[in-house]
């Protein structure tokens, strides 16, 4: 399906969140399935891709769900009707499983291991450094007034490609110095504007770290 559509359906996505956001920043998962849906609906000629991306997620949901995992009543990971993700975007029922296919799908599930500890650490540290520094400074209500007056945050111009294209595509766009790509479709403008309360300015510091 065409990377044009899914970025149509992107930005359709993205009209919908800001819809639905309350002034507390909020977004109720119910609203925003309901407000995506009715724009998706008003662009008959997305229905095709719409359709193949509900597969694309019944699909993912399938197979995450035949993952092999421990069984109670055997105490094993063996099933027959499990699947082994090769990658590559081939899969294989455990019955059917090679030695080589085993081995491939041993090295696929360690990959993803680590790529998914690497980034819960990150993701923890992250968290960890905000809270001292929200303690630090405690006129910071929200997040963005800590990054940007504590951390001195700055929006690039490019930094809301990682939102639109896989990893494959943003590490190839980059290494050629190319921005956002031109997209030749019509989307209807939302129907409502985004409203969020302005939090009060703050000036904060943090603590450098290994001072604390």
């Amino acid at each position: 399906m065409s990377n044009d559509f899914d970025a149509v359906l992107r930005k359709l996505a993205l009209e919908a969140a800001e819809e639905v956001t309350a002034d507390n920043g909020r977004i109720h998962l119910a609203e925003f399935h309901a407000s995506l849906d009715g724009r998706i609906r008003q662009i008959p000629e997305l229905y095709d891709a719409a359709i193949y991306k509900t597969a694309q997620s019944v699909a993912r949901d399938f197979g995450e769900r035949r993952s092999p995992r421990r069984h109670r009543k055997t105490g094993g990971l063996y099933h027959p009707k499990s699947i082994l993700r090769l990658g590559q975007g081939i899969w294989v029922w455990m019955k059917d499983a090679t030695p080589t296919d085993t081995t491939q799908w041993a090295s696929v599930s360690s990959r993803n291991t680590v790529r998914v500890i690497a980034a819960e650490a990150e993701k923890q540290q992250y968290a960890l450094d905000r809270t001292d520094a929200f303690r630090e400074n405690p006129t910071c209500g929200r997040l963005a007034q800590l990054e940007e007056n504590v951390f001195h945050y700055q929006q690039g111009t490019l930094d809301d490609l990682a939102f639109d294209e896989p990893q494959s595509a943003r590490t190839r766009r980059r290494s050629i110095g190319l921005g956002d790509a031109e997209q030749g479709f019509s989307i209807p403008p939302a129907t409502a504007r985004l409203h969020l309360q302005i939090p009060a300015p703050c000036t904060g510091h943090r603590t450098p770290t290994g001072l604390k």
